[in-house]
């Protein structure tokens, strides 16, 4: 029996090791800009809007397409914000094409005014968060690029402030909801965590009911006494919720300010009643030892997220109690990446089924500490697109834990599980000799019994 205990715990260790990705640091550079190269850049754009725009969100298509999110953010200066070709723009051959065409993305006259989060679904549609003079909206436009719809949510976001922003977007078309993570107030840098104002939008797809809960939760508030590791060299902004993360089976809403090393979670059908309690007293919080930007799940059951003050991506298991005790690495590295000790991981996302994970770099915090009115040094500063292969895919997929084991883990199972079907065979024909002579001896015993009579 011992042996079978082994092999049982040895085949379960081998099932916990093949779900987490190696821990690599020998990412691949896809593209490395100093300034945003547009392929339409105007005069004045080359002259000054170039020193002014900077990478948000990246995102791929099914299909394989790049996407990145460059915000028109200088409100106080609308010439070099409408100077930005594009706001929502697609990377082909190193150079950013407005998508999903120039005159939608045309300054005060198209459709598009400044995105800084969107998502894509599995069929191709691009689902961005609109920012366009006091209105915010959903606005989605077909893989085609030809326009869908539009969901107003301006009675759901906050007006005390205009430069607060619409930072990620989540989808669960299935049950018809999307989830969106609110800044509040970002540029302002309250040393009042309260006046952040941050919050999460829920919305109701189906009747474009959107809600804001968390609004007024310390689990939306920045850590304003936030201690920084001795190596770092700047500080973090007082930015509020920015990243949040959707488990694939869509049960589960993780989220975290930007200045915080903690993680919360909520259980999403409590957030889909805007009648019911909205849950606030069940959240359930973990320690990720890190500030950071973005953070994904993915159909393994696996968390990704940014670390700014580690420079680094790093992952944990989101199906079981997060301790976050062991810090596990993916891509980007510090210690592997001299470069850009300034710079660091943004933006996550996933390239289809290929199994590769690609992140964008910047200095996002430092440009947002600045509030995106001085210029941009382009001697200073890089804008990286990088990837690394981890196995694994988007949350937007079903999950399967164990579908993207590595093929020779599948070798050790399969012989592993012979070996323990052999063993089984052999306690079950020991059994049963151990029984058959149990019966000759009762038999024995009965014929004596008879002599004796």
């Amino acid at each position: 029996m011992n042996t079978i205990v082994i092999i049982l715990l040895f085949l379960q260790i081998t099932f916990i090791i093949s779900k987490y990705p190696d821990n690599k640091t020998n990412p691949y550079f896809i593209y490395n800009f100093t300034t945003l190269p547009f392929a339409n850049a105007t005069k004045e754009y080359n002259e000054t809007g170039k020193f002014y725009a900077y990478p948000s969100t990246i995102r791929i298509s099914p299909k394989g397409d790049l996407f990145v999110s460059v915000p028109r953010h200088v409100f106080n200066n609308k010439t070099i914000s409408r100077s930005i070709p594009g706001t929502i723009n697609q990377i082909k051959d190193g150079l950013l094409y407005p998508w999903p065409s120039l005159e939608e993305n045309t300054y005060n006259v198209g459709r598009l005014g400044s995105v800084v989060g969107f998502e894509i679904d599995l069929k191709g549609r691009l689902w961005l968060l609109n920012h366009r003079r006091k209105e915010r909206e959903v606005i989605i436009y077909n893989k085609d690029g030809t326009y869908f719809k539009s969901i107003n949510i301006t009675t759901a976001t906050i007006h005390r402030y205009h430069m607060s922003y619409l930072s990620n977007i989540l989808l669960d078309l299935q049950r018809g909801f999307a989830y969106i993570s609110d800044t509040g107030n970002i540029f302002g840098n309250p040393n009042d965590p309260a006046k952040t104002k941050s919050n999460i939008i829920v919305l109701n797809l189906e009747n474009e009911f959107a809600l804001k809960i968390l609004q007024k939760d310390a689990s939306s508030k920045p850590e304003v006494n936030y201690e920084y590791d001795d190596t770092f060299k700047t500080t973090i902004k007082n930015i509020g919720l920015y990243g949040i993360a959707l488990t694939c089976d869509k049960k589960h809403l993780y989220y975290s300010p930007v200045k915080s090393r903690q993680m919360y979670s909520l259980q999403t059908y409590k957030l889909q009643d805007e009648h019911a309690v909205r849950g606030v007293d069940e959240i359930q919080n973990y320690t990720k030892r890190f500030a950071s930007f973005e953070i994904t799940s993915s159909a393994r059951g696996i968390l990704y997220y940014t670390a700014i003050d580690d420079n680094s991506i790093n992952v944990n298991f989101y199906e079981r109690d997060i301790t976050f005790s062991i810090t596990r690495k993916v891509g980007h590295d510090k210690e592997k990446n001299k470069e850009t000790l300034e710079e660091y991981p943004t933006s996550l996302t996933f390239n289809g089924t290929t199994g590769m994970l690609f992140y964008l770099v910047n200095k996002h915090n430092i440009l947002l500490d600045k509030d995106i009115t001085e210029r941009i040094d382009d001697k200073k500063v890089n804008f990286q697109i990088m990837s690394v292969y981890v196995n694994d895919r988007s949350y937007l997929y079903p999950c399967n834990f164990f579908y993207y084991m590595p093929n020779h883990f599948w070798v050790v199972i399969l012989v592993v599980s012979l070996g323990l079907a052999y063993i089984l065979i052999r306690i079950i024909k020991q059994v049963g000799k151990l029984d058959k002579r149990e019966k000759i001896k009762v038999k024995e015993n009965e014929d004596l019994i008879g002599l004796d009579s």
